[in-house]
């Protein structure tokens, strides 16, 4: 409650709005050399200034805020006009316009930042239909509200109180029918796309940065009132010196000798650094990418994306050891889950929070945490803001999506027009990614970024590294009422075993239903011949996506404990992980013999770089046995009906087709292009199907440069009109329409193409509701706790169509049993975090084994 009546508060916990304005204007101050444009920043202390002159209105103070003092006391409801709406109403356009220095362009940019900084999807009903609101505003009697505006910010508007004043003129014409939207135009959704369509490049510019800076420091000024312990000054946190990171770096490695990163970044092209700015990396994996990102930041702040949350984890630690924990945020959909950990470590959830607002100069995340920002749902002005003046690293791109790589496509673009710099590093680039972005990062004709391809600039030594010998295993199998049968033969199951006893195995299949089948299959193979194998039962492992969060991670660190890489020369015990490709990264392990399905050439790559990764350079692994031949140690299974387990699911079939195409042709140099192009249907082209797949028992022996050119052919030859690339150029031609998405969540559905729901087994109901009534007793009770303690120990995934099946109804029911007499605000919680939350019954065998296609991935 404020201590005189005519006080104007900001926010429910007694912030007054002169004091929180100025709490955002100091935390532009932090920010102001991070634009140059002097028009820009001038733009944005202004919208500052008067962005929250719509708390004024007595309903908002009294009924909102519970300034209960507060005059004038009227608290009709049809005054309760949206703050930010109701800021631009109290606004004196023409006074604006002259701060402005009579810029028209700038006066819209100002007005529509301060109209819709706190956009709500309950808005639009104010900007269509709010006649009746505005009509009231306007008879109301509003000399009070303006000197209760003047009073309060009088010191901030340097005594210019006649910059505060109710336009009416703007009101009669709502009054009247007009849109709210025909004086200041919405930055969202597709319905007012028309009226944003007459902004020029530089125009749009502006606007995103005027909006951004401001929903950035309303942001973050909020985030340090209700956090005691954080700092204005502290919006962003000081990187280190690139001097301080190459040492840390080496020390790491154990080196005082140069190394490739450091003497890439530092070379030079007439006069200029050549790597230093916007950049493609194409390098194996292993090679030290990560610690070529890390010094590419250039004591810079920098965002680190990674398709995987694993993954994530990983490079965050080490991370860690080169800027610290003090410069190093995290963010993932579990992120403060991890940051927790075992120990409750509140202290480290700080770093969550702190990562949220953007602060630290190292943060690490998933891409699906900043990459749907580029269908523009509404608030993404914030993170274009950040990024405009951040440098970018994109790892792994080839592991999205279609869709989703347009997207980061375009993210890409767009970060690049509002000033920020990007890294794009993989080990695999397809090339029609690498052509859009040479048609989009580029000015007058030249493009803007440099390519460093290390396959190329060592060619030789990548040429002789021959660690893989593939050899083609052909399972002839039947279809039957369009079911088809993945039966693994015996046969196999017998060899994998045999080659286990003193090796380890990795066996990679398409779904969770042929990894748990074959897992069985070993198992009771080993039981049945137990005099003939010295296999232990505990070095036999499944790992697939359906394991709780908690039963993951320690079936990892079983995994990564038991295939530790680099496999130690001593180690001679057998062991067998069969895996789904959830192995295929973020899990560090080194094998011997690899057994997998067909799968899409770059994937295949991923998975034989789990098999002798302890080897680095000149390898070649038939010179290992003197004069004889090595036997293979890929092999690679090919149904000849559907291909693979998940037939077309898992995989687009058409990745599969041309992978087995150009397997079957390696090294004759076929022109598959030229060969695809004349082929006159897709009816002609399916007729060619059994000539694609390569000969029983045929063998490969690859270099690691013959991986990369076969992944680059692979991409080459994939048809622009098929349904893979369809999804990608159909996706980018919507967003160069000017598709935006409705909301923060339709984004992210449509960045990730969400296809599992989180579930919990009915057989597990008992101990669901014996862990939420302990949870219910704790002082401590959030949503990070829920996850660590409910959602990680019993929550697993399965596919929407599973789901049809499997579903006997939500776990809502089940906290609707539980009886609390104290605290009924817990309830509404908890139900409110299970909502979304199915309950199924996985011991149903009419459910669960209808389908041979069903329990992907």
């Amino acid at each position: 409650m404020a201590d005189n009546k005519n006080q104007i508060l900001a926010k429910d916990n007694g912030i007054s709005l002169k004091l929180h304005t100025k709490d955002i204007l100091d935390t532009f101050n932090k920010l102001n050399n991070k634009t140059t444009q002097n028009d820009i920043k001038d733009c944005i202390e202004l919208a500052i200034t008067l962005h929250d002159l719509g708390k004024v209105l007595p309903y908002f103070q009294i009924v909102v805020l519970g300034n209960n003092n507060y005059e004038p006391c009227d608290v009709d409801k049809e005054l309760n006009i949206y703050h930010s709406l109701a800021s631009v109403l109290f606004i004196n356009q023409e006074k604006l316009k002259e701060k402005l220095l009579n810029n028209d362009k700038n006066l819209k940019y100002v007005l529509s930042a301060i109209a819709y900084h706190h956009w709500k999807n309950s808005l639009e009903m104010d900007l269509r239909y709010g006649s009746e609101k505005f009509e009231k505003l306007l008879n109301y009697t509003s000399e009070q509200l303006v000197k209760n505006l003047q009073d309060e910010l009088n010191e901030l508007i340097n005594g210019e109180n006649d910059i505060i004043q109710l336009n009416k003129a703007m009101l009669q014409g709502l009054a009247n029918g007009l849109s709210f939207a025909d004086y200041v135009i919405p930055p969202y959704q597709l319905y007012w796309l028309p009226k944003r369509i007459e902004l020029d490049e530089e125009g749009k510019k502006k606007w995103i940065l005027i909006s951004g800076f401001l929903q950035r420091c309303d942001h973050y000024a909020s985030f340090c009132e209700e956090n005691s312990n954080s700092k204005i000054e502290n919006i962003e946190i000081e990187s280190i010196s690139t001097a301080n990171i190459l040492t840390a770096i080496k020390s790491k490695i154990g080196t005082n000798n140069s190394i490739w990163q450091e003497s890439k970044l530092n070379k030079k092209e007439n006069d200029k650094f050549k790597y230093k700015n916007n950049l493609i990396l194409i390098a194996p994996t292993g090679s030290g990418k990560t610690e070529f990102a890390f010094l590419w930041s250039g004591g810079e702040k920098f965002f680190y994306t990674l398709p995987l949350r694993a993954a994530v984890e990983q490079i965050y630690d080490r991370a860690t050891k080169i800027f610290g924990e003090d410069k190093t945020g995290l963010l993932h959909s579990d992120a403060d889950v991890y940051l927790l950990g075992d120990d409750y470590n509140y202290e480290r959830l700080k770093v969550y929070d702190v990562a949220k607002q953007l602060s630290y100069p190292v943060i690490v995340s998933t891409g699906d945490q900043f990459f749907p920002y580029g269908l523009r749902p509404p608030g993404y002005e914030r993170i274009y803001a950040t990024f405009s003046y951040s440098r970018l690293v994109i790892d792994e791109i080839q592991a999205y999506d279609p869709k989703a790589t347009a997207i980061i496509v375009k993210f890409v673009e767009d970060i690049y027009r509002l000033g920020g710099k990007f890294l794009l590093m993989t080990a695999t680039l397809p090339e029609y990614v690498k052509k859009e972005i040479e048609d989009r990062i580029k000015s007058n004709g030249e493009k803007h970024f440099d390519e460093l391809n290390l396959y190329e600039e060592e060619k030789s030594k990548y040429q002789n590294l021959k660690k893989h010998k593939l050899s083609f295993v052909n399972i002839s199998n039947k279809k039957k009422d369009k079911k088809i049968d993945f039966t693994i033969p015996e046969e196999i199951i017998k060899d994998i075993v045999s080659k286990a006893e003193d090796k380890r195995v990795l066996v990679i299949l398409s779904t969770v239903k042929q990894a748990k089948n074959i897992y069985e299959r070993i198992k009771s193979y080993i039981e049945k011949n137990k005099t003939q194998n010295i296999i232990k039962d505990e070095n036999i492992i499944l790992f697939h996506s359906q394991f709780t969060l908690n039963e993951k991670q320690r079936i990892k660190n079983e995994i990564e404990n038991k295939f530790k890489n680099p496999k130690d020369q001593n180690d001679n015990e057998g062991k067998i992980l069969v895996a789904t490709q959830v192995v295929e990264a973020a899990i560090d392990i080194d094998t011997d013999i690899l057994y997998t399905e067909i799968c899409p050439m770059d994937a295949l790559v991923q998975r034989m770089g789990r098999v002798l990764r302890r080897y680095k350079k000149n390898f070649d692994l038939d010179k290992q046995n003197g004069t004889s031949e090595v036997s293979p140690n890929i092999y690679v299974l090919v149904f000849k009906e559907g291909y693979e387990s998940g037939n077309g699911r898992v995989y687009e079939s058409e990745l599969i087709e041309k992978t087995l195409i150009l397997l079957k042709d390696e090294g004759n140099d076929t022109n598959w292009q030229a060969y695809y192009d004349n082929l006159n249907t897709e009816k002609e082209k399916l007729k060619k199907k059994d000539d694609t797949i390569p000969d029983d028992n045929s063998e490969i022996l690859m270099s690691e440069y013959c991986k990369y050119d076969l992944v680059k052919k692979l991409y080459e030859i994939l048809n622009p009109n098929g349904k893979y690339l369809s999804k990608f150029y159909e996706t980018l031609s919507l967003l160069d329409a000017g598709f935006m998405s409705d909301r923060r969540e339709e984004a992210q559905r449509m960045f990730r193409e969400i296809m599992n729901a989180s579930v919990i087994d009915i057989a597990k109901k008992n101990d669901f509701i014996k862990k939420v009534k302990n949870l219910i007793n704790r002082n401590d009770l959030n949503y990070t706790i829920f996850k660590k303690e409910i959602i990680a120990e019993f929550v697993i995934s399965v596919t929407y169509w599973n789901l049809e099946k499997l579903q006997d109804g939500v776990v809502t029911q089940w906290i609707e049993q539980i009886e609390i007499s104290d605290d009924n605000k817990k309830i509404v919680k908890l139900k409110e975090w299970c909502s979304d939350i199915f309950i199924v019954d996985l011991k149903d065998k009419n459910k669960t084994n209808k389908n041979d296609e069903d329990n992907i991935i």
